[in-house]
């Protein structure tokens, strides 16, 4: 891991960058990988955003899938949006996902890849796969556990419309430039 330590001062009254004299100066400095260092910090941003946005109990409280005992439906759905929001494509990512995010403050529980297949197969029709064409998209029937996604996705569409001022407030305040734009 490298630690970059640049000649840049950030200003937390004024939330601006204050350049010092020694503009071309960087110091780099490695150093041992600590159990707090992840190369996924990025993820923790957004788990935190789905915490704030109480994503784990409306997706408990509309699957239905999982009783009380073990991974709850919350653990297997966020643990597969945040593999698919730092790039995973396969559902073994999440081992990776596991080993690196959940000893370093995961909100919630990341199934092996494994328990995440057996809890997909509680979205699976078989009678409905077999509409399926060699080679051709298909969307299937809605089954029992496939409807409670509905809400799901009310609530998120219902948590950006709530902030959406907030949003364009932000996005007022950028100075928005060629750079920012490319």
């Amino acid at each position: 891991m490298l630690s970059f330590a640049t000649t840049r001062k950030l200003s937390h009254e004024r939330c601006e960058i204050i350049m010092t004299e020694n503009l071309n100066e960087i110091d780099i400095e490695v150093v041992e990988k600590t159990p707090e260092a992840t190369p996924y910090a990025g993820a923790l941003p957004f788990m935190k955003m789905c915490e704030g946005m109480k994503l784990a109990n409306i997706i408990n409280n509309n699957l239905n899938v999982r009783d009380s005992k073990g991974y709850k439906d919350s653990d297997h759905i966020l643990s597969m949006v945040t593999m698919q929001v730092l790039g995973g494509s396969a559902i073994d990512d999440l081992a990776t996902l596991k080993q690196n995010l959940e000893a370093n403050a995961s909100p919630f529980k990341i199934p092996s890849p494994t328990a995440a297949r057996s809890y997909m197969n509680h979205f699976h029709d078989e009678e409905e796969a077999k509409k399926q064409k060699q080679g051709q998209s298909y969307i299937p029937q809605m089954n029992e556990h496939l409807a409670g996604f509905g809400a799901i996705h009310a609530h998120i569409f219902q948590q950006a419309y709530n902030f959406r001022p907030l949003l364009e407030r932000v996005l007022k305040g950028i100075k928005w430039t060629q750079d920012v734009l490319t």
